[in-house]
C-alpha cells in the first residue's frame, strides 16, 4: 500500500524568516536607545543586537564561560 502523506509543512522546511523577539519597554527608554543608535549611525535593531551581544560576551567572559 502507498504511504499516506501527512498534512502540513514538510519537516525541515524553513521559511527563511527570522523570528521576531518581543519585549516591553517604556517610551522614554526606547527614545534613549533610539537616540544612541542614531548617533552611531545604526538602526535601533542593529544597535540593540550589537550592544546585547557585546555585553553578554563580557558577562560570560567574566564568569569564565568564554
Amino acid at each position: 500500500p502507498a504511504q499516506k502523506r501527512s498534512v502540513g509543512r514538510p519537516k525541515g522546511s524553513g521559511t527563511g524568516i527570522n523570528p521576531v523577539r518581543y519585549y516591553r519597554m517604556s517610551d522614554a527608554h526606547f527614545a534613549l536607545i533610539e537616540r544612541a543608535a542614531e548617533l552611531q549611525g545604526k538602526s535601533v535593531a542593529d544597535y540593540q543586537r550589537d550592544t546585547l551581544l557585546r555585553r553578554s560576551r563580557k558577562i560570560l567572559r567574566d564568569h569564565g564561560e568564554m
